[in-house]
């Protein structure tokens, strides 16, 4: 047989009868890597009666090809070991259909990959949560009961990656994401009134919060180690692995609030409210990946436990019996805890493969070390014309340690370059 590569068309002829085009890119103990109109085909040898290098095979009459291929058969027939011949030959059509495809899918995972897509996103975010508790901590008067209605923040999460193999079987691979969410929900308030905490009015009204921006902004990269099996006729891959990660995180809500202020009347409030987080640190998984012809299925877990801090300002506008202004920040440390699935799908054709990918993140955010600071102005009369009067009051490490909790889902349609 001949195993050597050419630039010409090659011709492999297997025991079978099945003729297939195309040239050998590359000779393995135990294979040969047939590059076709359909991608890499790793074909093992003893499937293989001949392999014609360049255009002799093609070019020749009818005949003529029944002729090579007769003389091979009558070659293989006078083996000195027949029997040996057969079993290999039952053997390699027990395993045709699980060798023939060439396993692409594990063939352009074992090389550089670049990865792209796009999808809807869904979650539950931390900025709306931590206005909440800030609202109603006991340096702040106002309480708010639940929503009346809330709609769940939705938008579309982008990604893209790439991984690539290193030495000794080690692979490296890197993500980035950004994730845009928005919703809105309605409150109730109820209580004194954040633009003078020290008086004793009490206020009743509805406000409709809109959280028009919450960006997060992530990107991670690893090292995995794989160790390979065979599994339901195909192969299968489990790889332990080791990373680091970053994440910021920008959010932004607005909320009008109409009611009315006793003794003073109605009154509306603007309020708005921005957060702006950053945090890193190490994560730790698993990658399972089973391959099988063209088609790819893994699994991807891994938990992490980022550090980093926050901060949070809150304003808020208000006219009519209620005419003042508050300002509110605060500033902590914070550690988030999570973990991170996903499961994904690829159907390879030739170096190029679709995926689908669901994917879920938890995580816990344990907020501490903080600073708080509040000032505001309000009227002291029956109307927003009155004089004005001035209170500041601060403290420092003021906020006790909180925890709050963040999820968030996402389907990804992308495509995959193997090269």
């Amino acid at each position: 047989m001949i195993w050597q590569s050419s630039a010409l068309a090659d011709t492999v002829i297997l025991k079978n009868g099945q003729e297939l085009d195309g040239t050998v890119i590359a000779a393995e103990e135990e294979a040969i890597i047939l590059d076709t109109a359909g991608g890499p085909l790793r074909i093992r040898k003893e499937q293989i009666l001949q392999v014609f290098v360049g255009d002799e095979y093609r070019n020749a009459s009818p005949e003529r090809q029944r002729q090579m291929v007769e003389a091979e058969e009558e070659k293989q027939t006078q083996s000195p070991d027949p029997e040996q011949d057969r079993t290999e030959d039952a053997e390699a059509t027990e395993n045709q259909s699980q060798d023939l495809p060439g396993n692409l899918a594990q063939l352009n995972n074992d090389r550089i990959v670049i990865w792209a897509g796009a999808g809807p996103a869904y979650g539950r975010v931390e900025s709306q949560q931590l206005l909440d508790e800030f609202r109603t901590r006991q340096l702040l008067p106002s309480s708010f009961l639940l929503p009346r209605y809330a709609k769940r923040p939705a938008g579309i999460e982008t990604t893209a990656g790439f991984q690539a193999p290193l030495l000794f079987n080690f692979r490296f691979g890197a993500r980035v994401s950004v994730e845009g969410l928005s919703a809105n929900r309605e409150l109730v308030e109820r209580g004194r009134d954040l633009v003078n905490p020290t008086a004793a009015q009490e206020k009743s009204g509805v406000g409709l919060e809109e959280l028009y921006q919450n960006e997060r902004k992530y990107a991670s990269a690893h090292i995995e180690y794989p160790f390979s099996g065979s599994l339901l006729n195909g192969a299968f891959q489990f790889a332990p692995l080791l990373g680091y990660a970053g994440q910021r995180q920008d959010s932004r809500t607005q909320t009008l609030f109409t009611g009315i202020l006793l003794p003073f009347g109605r009154y509306t409030a603007l309020e708005q409210m921005q957060m702006d987080s950053v945090d890193e640190g190490p994560l730790a998984g698993l990658r399972l990946t089973y391959f099988r012809g063209p088609i790819e299925i893994s699994s991807l877990i891994y938990v992490f436990h980022r550090e980093g801090f926050f901060r949070l300002t809150s304003t808020r506008l208000a006219s009519g019996g209620n005419a003042g202004l508050a300002f509110q920040e605060a500033r902590m440390e914070h550690i988030r805890e999570g973990v991170y699935g996903d499961l994904s799908a690829t159907y390879w054709i030739g170096q190029i493969g679709l995926f689908l990918t669901l994917a879920h993140q938890r995580s816990n955010m344990t907020d501490y070390n903080g600073n708080f600071y509040s000032s505001g102005t309000n009227n002291t009369g029956t109307s927003a014309t009155t004089e004005f009067q001035t209170f500041l009051f601060s403290s420092l490490a003021a906020m006790d340690s909180g925890d709050t909790r963040a999820s968030s889902e996402s389907l990804q349609f992308g495509v995959r370059f193997a090269f």
